[in-house]
């Protein structure tokens, strides 16, 4: 099923209800579904009731995102980083990102106004806000959660494409090309700021930018 919703038809429905005015009026629902995520979705129809949202929200998804984030922190090996923190960020880190900023929501209504697809503008504001988040959370910048969060983004937004966010590097032959992207250019400037500043570190601020084998590092 598409993530992206459409609208809703109620009108049908009501109607058989007053037929049955000696009952209590129930509360009128739509048709419900649930997606591989096994989140809530609402049945498309036609209808002139608009929800920009691609997911109902519930609050079992809140409570899974604190409860998330009250596990304690593992730590893995990785055979280019080394030891690293695993991201913790699932669809649901996402959607509540999208649903509970003005950044986000200007994003879900960009997208509903494209018919799924999200403009330059919406992209950039996208990546803007989930790096930012990134750096809030001092994550450090490595491919594997650039590739995660590209992941995300297309669950989210299906028309979405990921190499518009982020592409790994690679090498060919002699020569290595570095990884790109949205995501790792809005990485790059937002170090590049704090890092003048002297809010973070960085051993070598050549290779961090071009991500290859370092990580940023939080002072």
């Amino acid at each position: 099923m598409d993530l992206f919703q459409d609208e809703f038809l109620y009108h049908s429905y009501a109607d058989s209800l007053e037929t049955t005015s000696s009952l209590q009026t129930p509360h009128l629902t739509p048709p419900l579904c649930t997606n591989e995520n096994n989140i809530l979705l609402a049945e498309p129809q036609n209808s002139s009731f608009v929800d920009i949202s691609f997911y109902n929200r519930t609050n079992q998804s809140n409570t899974s995102l604190k409860s998330s984030k009250q596990k304690e922190t593992l730590h893995y090996d990785h055979s280019k980083y080394g030891k690293y923190k695993p991201m913790e960020w699932t669809i649901e880190t996402i959607l509540d990102k999208l649903h509970t900023t003005n950044d986000g929501r200007y994003v879900l209504a960009d997208s509903k106004k494209n018919n799924g697809f999200l403009s330059d503008e919406a992209q950039n504001i996208l990546t803007q806000l989930l790096i930012n988040n990134l750096f809030q959370e001092q994550s450090k910048g490595n491919d594997l959660f650039f590739r995660k969060i590209s992941d995300l983004i297309v669950q989210v937004f299906p028309k979405e494409h990921k190499s518009v966010y982020f592409i790994p590097a690679r090498s060919e032959g002699p020569t290595q090309t570095h990884a790109k992207g949205k995501l790792i250019e809005r990485w790059k400037n937002v170090a590049r700021r704090l890092r003048a500043i002297g809010a973070i570190s960085s051993s070598s601020a050549i290779k961090n930018l071009q991500l290859s084998t370092t990580d940023i590092s939080f002072s």
